[in-house]
């Protein structure tokens, strides 16, 4: 089978989003989430924060 220009050129597209776009869905799936109030909190410089 012979591929064309256009058909090089989206292999490499497709290849190059892959090579981005695979690393960021895996780590996603991969990272722990464990979510507390204390993270969940703004940080002010050490300061516990106060207001809204």
């Amino acid at each position: 089978m012979e591929l064309t220009n256009y058909q090089i050129l989206l292999l490499f597209a497709v290849g190059g989003l892959v090579a981005i776009i695979g690393p960021l869905v895996i780590s996603r799936l991969l990272r722990p989430n464990r979510p507390n109030e204390e993270k969940l909190t703004t940080y002010e410089c050490g300061e516990d924060p106060t207001g809204t």
